[in-house]
Order: C-alpha cells, then structure tokens, then sequence
C-alpha cells in the first residue's frame, strides 16, 4: 500500500529526472505482451483518460489499484485520487462539495494560509458522512494517510517529531519523539516508517519501524542522506503491510519483513547506479537504478528483472516521466513538452512572423500529461 504526502520534493525529482534524461533512446513497450522476468508478464498499455479539472498530478504513489498524490491546478495543490480500474478520478479540497460515492473514505488537506508563515493546517474529511474537521495547526509537515489514521511530522519544543490522529475515534497519539530530528512517516497496515537524522551522525538517516498495535519501534537499518546519496532520502524507503525496503549507504537494496523478523538484500548496485525512487507492492519491488533504467524484483520467486521506462505511443517530446507500481498494474505518469514548430526550429512560412513568448505564468500552469497503464500478469 501507499500512503499520501504533501511537500515540495517533487520539484527536486523532476530536476532529477531532466538531468538524467539526455539523449539516450528510451525504452519503451512495443509488444502486444511484455515479458517482465519468467513469471510476470504486463498486457500492452492502455492510455486512461483523467478529466482536466482534476489538475496536473505529482508525487504520486500507488494504494491497492489507486493512484493517490498531490494534483496542482491553477497553482493550488490538493489531495487527489484515481481508480485505475473505473478511471474515475476525484480531487478534494477543504470545503469543497464531497462526491456522491467517494473513491476513498477518509480525505486529508494541509493548508497554508500565509505563505510567509512555517505555520500550516491540516484537515480531515471523513467523506462518507461529508465531515471535515481540522486535526492540528502548527509546524507540520509530510502528512501521511492510511484507510483512517494520518501521521505528521511536527515541530515543536526544539525537536522535530511523529504525531498520528484516528479519524474514526478522533484520538491523538505519539509514534515517535526525542532528540534529533524524525522525518518523512509512512503508514501501512498496523505500522509506521520514518527517518532518525542525529545531528552528531550527518552522514545517514536510521529508518525505524514504529508498531501502533503493540507501541514499538525498532531500528530498522540505515539510509544515506540526500546530500550523501545524491538522491532525495524520501523516495530512498517504502512500506507495504508488514515489509519494508531501502537503499543502504552501500546501494543496496534491503526488504525488511517486521511479522518475522528476516532482513535479505534483493540487489547490489554499482558504483555508476543511481538506486533511487524505490517501491514496493504485494510481492514487486521496483527502483531507479540510472537513466532511462528502471528494474524490479520479484520477492516471490527472487529474480530481478528490467521495467521499460515508457509505453511506446507515448510523445518523443516527453520532458519527465515516473513508473509506478500499484498491485496489479504499472503506471507511467507522462509529462510532455508541447511546443510549436516555430520553437523546435522549424522555418516559418513566406511572410509570417514569429508568435511572441508565452506568458511564463501560463506555461508554468500548462499540463501536457498523461496516463498508461497496464495489467500485471502474475504466472
């Protein structure tokens, strides 16, 4: 399972991934059939329609077989969710007239009412019953939901620590304080993962695992930085249930499984690997491992294998892309630079001017994205 957030990383993986992009063919699904590894196949990609009120989408994840995110639209940036398999497509903001049949019970939106201010709202909606009810202002960030229970991060008394409500039983609760500064929950099932950065250890995060049934934490293992892995740390760790996977400070790839207790290395990168933007879902994991190469891991038959980075009737003018893994499906999130002939290059006709620039306010508000997915086929 996923869980949602809201924070301004996404800018710094798009960098990333214009960085890495370059002039390097991409790899794309031409076959009716794609062979993923000798026990899991994918259906050919299908383009799904997403109405253009429900905004541009980022930092996006997989939940069962929804897309959960953020979605911006006109520059405000609100909670969004996807059905794959109805392709519906709902986006809520505090306020905001509830659908009749939500895709979700429980909603979540932080706002900033002064932009100038560290100080920001959070929300919740249980959509169901058309309630919203504010959980908690302050210096809050990275909010986090699963089914009824939201985690944050919060500053408070010099520290930086993880606070949870229950959106059913409107009850508060601590996962996680102390010295140092705990960052970036992520919740699924009964258990919550964040990163421990001490302030006497800059080099690497430890990634603990905080269990809300029997209220206990554990370590983990350790991470790298974003400074030490040239990498955002948020995208370096995932959770599904009871397994937890990361890159460790050797770029390596661990799953943790917390019922029992066992640790194994799925993949050891090399010095050139990225290792980045891992994912975990069911018995997949799935990872950046350098430019246009995106690799999985089958946990259930341990085999590695290659995960094409764009679905072949995607644009040849796609400027950003992402991969992601819900249970039965791979998504490709495609953002497209959609621009005239005169600014690729091409001569004008006998007697035609050159159109003056956009407004650079309108094309930063531009969405030319789109969605493909495809089934997966477990053997």
């Amino acid at each position: 399972m996923r869980t949602y957030r809201i924070y301004t990383i996404w800018a710094v993986l798009i960098v990333f991934q214009m960085m890495f992009a370059g002039c390097k063919p991409i790899q794309k699904v031409q076959a009716e059939l794609f062979v993923l590894s000798e026990h899991i196949q994918v259906d050919k990609p299908l383009e799904i329609t997403i109405e253009p009120s429900t905004g541009c989408l980022f930092e996006v994840y997989g939940q069962g077989d929804q897309l959960i995110g953020n979605s911006r639209l006109d520059e405000d940036v609100k909670f969004a969710v996807i059905d794959i398999e109805t392709q519906q497509a709902q986006r809520m903001a505090l306020n905001a007239n509830v659908a009749d049949e939500p895709l979700m019970h429980y909603f979540i939106d932080m706002r900033k009412p002064d932009l100038s201010s560290s100080r920001a709202e959070l929300w919740g909606c249980d959509a169901i019953n058309n309630q919203w009810e504010q959980i908690i202002v302050g210096q809050i960030d990275h909010p986090a939901i699963f089914e009824n229970i939201v985690v944050w991060e919060e500053y408070r008394d010099n520290q930086r620590n993880i606070y949870g409500y229950d959106l059913a039983d409107k009850q508060y609760f601590s996962v996680a304080q102390g010295p140092g500064l705990r960052l970036f929950p992520k919740i699924s099932g009964d258990w919550v993962v964040y990163l421990l950065w001490q302030p006497d250890i800059q080099y690497r995060f430890e990634l603990h695992a905080y269990n809300m049934v029997d209220k206990e934490d554990m370590l983990v293992g350790y991470m790298p930085t974003t400074e030490t892995a040239n990498y955002p740390s948020y995208w370096l760790f995932d959770i599904d249930q009871n397994l937890v996977v990361w890159r460790t400070i050797g770029k390596e790839i661990h799953v943790y499984d917390l019922a029992s207790k066992v640790e194994r290395s799925i993949f050891k990168g090399e010095a050139t690997d990225i290792v980045g933007r891992i994912d975990i879902s069911g018995d997949l994991v799935v990872w950046n491992n350098g430019p246009q190469d995106k690799r999985g891991y089958d946990l259930s038959y341990n085999n590695t294998f290659d995960v094409p980075y764009l679905p072949d009737s995607a644009s040849e003018n796609t400027s950003t892309w992402s991969v992601i893994l819900t249970h039965n499906y791979i998504v490709w999130l495609v953002n497209e630079e959609s621009k005239p002939d005169w600014a690729l290059g091409t001569p004008l006709a006998p007697g035609v001017s050159t159109p003056s620039n956009p407004d650079p306010l309108m094309e930063k508000q531009r969405c030319d994205q789109r969605v493909f997915v495809a089934r997966i086929i477990r053997k």
